[in-house]
């Protein structure tokens, strides 16, 4: 062939950032297909569990909350591609009755009326048409709202069933402020997603819980748990080197990264590259500005410090968006710190499509279903075609010599690049080998084995010396006061690979795709 004629292939991303591989069904039976005795003895354990809804079925026909059951999956069928069978056992019309999934195994399935508690029964006997789904089912149960209880007064977060219908869900949402108000309970509410809103009580006692939770009209509740509680800590420690500010050049393009974070300090490192004022809901007497000037100086003067060519952008611009407030004079609450998010990012979207998030809490991802926290980054990515880059948290269990955590809730958003953190160099007692996971890094995966974290950078090393005390060979990035300092995470091997996307998409001369720069 000749050498200077080389053959193009052109690829472009999926429209649909949702599978790993593009699937096919067999068209052969698949060996999981219950036949003969074993098919009709499935049919009739179903058909009696179904059966002994009925009573409570009638009693919540005069109830304007629909009625719910849990139909749960054997243990091999919990695939996407089996759950499809599922869901035509429970199809009415052009829409199915499963609502969703409340882990990993248990479908939540509605049932409107008479007639379709009919229609399931009757399907469910005819194992000959519905042998997919009946294969799939092992029982159904009664529904039980998820609840957990502490011994103290405590912040609650409530979520209520999604029915997958808007005017449902606005009836049931104003049936439940109302049974609130009538029981003189205080709430607020915010829409992590367009769906249903999380609702907020503050200050209540666990006998307060028991009787919403026992209570019949209050049958549309998904959830209730402790709301979480998010803080920050940056532990430096300070270096001799002293950094002198750049400047932006003229007639270059620069585009802005977001900076989700407790705040940037106005430093004259970084103050020639801030785009615009801070956006902030909170007054400058309860703002810390260390950990964002920390993750904004990674960002920026990341290779600079180090000297090293590990991320080589130009120069970009960053938007200063605190969204968290100083942790030793105020805590956040969950459902305030998503409002204050969506809100940062709803002002500044247009100019912002890039995002830095290295804020988490302690509470590892669950392996059956995806937190709060990151189906709201994932309703932001969607709405406003962003790309948020998210850390994965850090872990002390190495301090112990136990076995790394899994990602922290967020972690676990689907859209975002959720970082790891490697370590850059080996002092005498780090634990980490160059280029090795570092030892506080948290690992994957997700829920439903999705691969969290997708990626790494570099973010420190850490041991214990020989008096068991802490040691940490930190990466280097800037102070509030303007020096240089040092330290360690996952919040600072993210905005490495934030600062990468940027500069990648201001080499770019298209439109937007946080498909393509990922």
């Amino acid at each position: 062939m000749d050498n200077e004629r080389l053959p193009i292939k052109f690829f472009a991303p999926r429209e649909v950032d949702e599978l790993r591989v593009e699937g096919n069904r067999n068209s052969e039976p698949p060996k999981w297909l219950l036949t003969g005795q074993e098919l009709i003895d499935r049919s009739a354990q179903l058909w009696d569990a179904f059966h002994a809804f009925s009573d409570a079925f009638q009693v919540q026909m005069s109830s304007p909350i629909p009625f719910v059951f849990v139909a749960k999956m054997c243990g091999d069928a919990t695939a996407k591609s089996r759950r499809k069978d599922i869901m035509t056992l429970f199809q009415v019309g052009e829409k199915s009755n499963v609502l969703g999934l409340i882990s990993s195994d248990e479908l939540v399935v509605k049932i409107e009326s008479p007639v379709q508690m009919d229609e399931f029964g009757s399907r469910i006997q005819d194992y000959e048409q519905n042998s997919y789904a009946i294969s799939c089912l092992e029982t159904f149960s009664s529904f039980k709202p998820t609840v957990q209880i502490m011994e103290e007064n405590q912040t609650y977060k409530i979520k209520l069933i999604d029915f997958q219908n808007y005017e449902t869900n606005v009836a049931m949402q104003h049936m439940f402020e109302q049974k609130l108000s009538e029981k003189c309970i205080a709430y607020s509410k915010t829409f992590y997603t367009d769906l249903v809103p999380v609702y907020k009580i503050k200050s209540v006692q666990g006998t307060v819980i028991d009787g919403l939770t026992a209570d019949p009209s209050f049958e549309m509740i998904l959830s209730i748990e402790p709301m979480p509680q998010y803080t920050l800590s940056l532990d430096v420690m300070d270096c001799d080197d002293n950094i002198s500010p750049i400047y932006p050049l003229g007639g270059h393009r620069y585009e802005t990264l977001g900076i989700l974070d407790n705040g940037i300090a106005n430093i004259p490192q970084l103050q020639p590259w801030m785009d615009g004022n801070r956006w902030t809901v909170y007054p400058e007497s309860v703002i810390d500005a260390t950990h964002g000037t920390f993750v904004a100086g990674v960002a920026l003067y990341g290779d600079l410090l180090e000297n090293q060519d590990w991320v080589g952008h130009r120069g970009i611009k960053l938007l200063d968006a605190t969204i968290f407030p100083d942790p030793t004079k105020e805590r956040i609450d969950e459902d305030d710190l998503i409002a204050n998010i969506q809100e940062a990012i709803k002002s500044n979207h247009d100019s912002v499509k890039i995002w830095n998030l290295s804020v988490s809490i302690t509470r590892e991802v669950s392996d059956d279903k995806f937190s709060d926290f990151a189906m709201a980054l994932d309703a932001l990515q969607e709405q406003y075609n962003i790309l948020i880059c998210k850390s994965a948290g850090n872990c002390r269990n190495f301090l112990a010599h136990r076995p790394k955590g899994r990602i922290h809730e967020g972690a676990d958003s689907v859209l975002s690049l959720v970082v790891g953190s490697m370590a850059q160099e080996k002092g005498t007692y780090d634990f980490a080998d160059i280029d090795n996971p570092s030892p506080f890094t948290r690992v994957g995966p997700g829920p439903e084995f999705i691969i969290k974290p997708e990626v790494a950078h570099y973010g420190g090393n850490a041991g214990i010396d020989d008096h068991g005390h802490l040691t940490m060979s930190g990466v280097k990035s800037f102070s509030n006061n303007g020096t240089t300092v040092r330290n360690c995470g996952t919040s600072f091997s993210t905005p490495r690979i934030a600062a990468l996307a940027t500069g990648l998409y201001q080499e770019l001369d298209e439109e937007f795709d946080p498909l393509l720069i990922k």
